[in-house]
């Protein structure tokens, strides 16, 4: 709070630094003051818990008077406040299903609630505290942790642990059920395309030697048949004549001759 006061240049007028000028009430500086005093007090008001209320004397306008009040309360209950915060912090437990990061979060900002009433926290108790409140599967990893030297132990280092450990106890995204259904679904529409398609591509192929479709030549059933048997009558027609023209010039080159068609 302290921090956010200062932040806005409100924080002077909290603590007594800047005090009213000794002008007239009309004055600049008096209204620039007077109106600094009513934003440092909403900023308090605002962050007061339902518990704080009763003892901050919110009817008073003068937000010094609201902070002092705080203090007071706050530092006549600081050996329970520590106490209380002390046996949180050394008790949590990790929810089941609360996501390690949200567990490390947890527990940093008590150790620095606890650490701003002056109490002193070790980055040991924040490494114990990690550590012990994590269910049993992680059991492992805390049996390995234990057996590091105390020196080259940190909390960044056993942070990064627990977050790999976590990763590795997830089950993988390919064997849960999920993601097999999620594969089944996908699958059937591809396959059912996959196998019309291979049926149409088998009535697409004709064999050459019988004339059938779903086959090739070199696969086909039947005897070799006669290439001129399924041969277009013109193209016969077309043939012979070639034929004939090639005996007749071989003919005529052997004997001389010359053979008119």
């Amino acid at each position: 709070m302290e921090a956010l006061l200062d932040e806005q240049d409100l924080w002077d007028v909290v603590n007594g630094t800047e005090t009213m000028p000794n002008f007239g009430p009309n004055s600049k500086a008096v209204k620039a003051f007077v109106r600094k005093q009513r934003l440092a007090r909403a900023k308090i008001l605002l962050y007061l818990s339902n518990s704080q209320i009763p003892h901050a004397h919110v009817e008073d306008n003068d937000p010094k008077t609201i902070w002092d009040n705080l203090a007071r309360i706050h530092q006549s209950q600081g050996f329970g406040r520590i106490f209380s915060l002390h046996r949180e912090l050394s008790t949590m437990v990790k929810d089941p299903e609360q996501p390690m990061q949200a567990w490390v979060a947890s527990v940093q900002d008590l150790a620095f609630r606890l650490k701003s009433t002056g109490f002193e926290v070790h980055e040991t108790s924040i490494i114990v505290t990690l550590l012990g409140g994590l269910p049993p599967e992680y059991s492992p990893l805390v049996t390995t942790i234990g057996a590091i030297p105390p020196d080259d132990i940190s909390i960044t280092s056993v942070v990064n642990q627990m977050l790999n450990e976590e990763s590795r106890q997830q089950p993988s995204l390919h064997n849960s059920p999920g993601f097999a259904m999620y594969t089944r679904q996908m699958q059937k529409p591809r396959d059912a395309r996959d196998t019309r398609y291979k049926a149409d591509s088998s009535k697409s192929v004709r064999c050459f030697n019988c004339r059938g479709h779903g086959h090739i030549s070199k696969q086909c059933p039947s005897p070799p048949a006669d290439p001129e048997s399924e041969m277009d009558p013109n193209e016969k027609g077309r043939n012979h004549k070639q034929a004939n023209l090639v005996h007749a010039r071989t003919a005529s080159s052997s004997s001389g001759s010359t053979i008119l068609l």
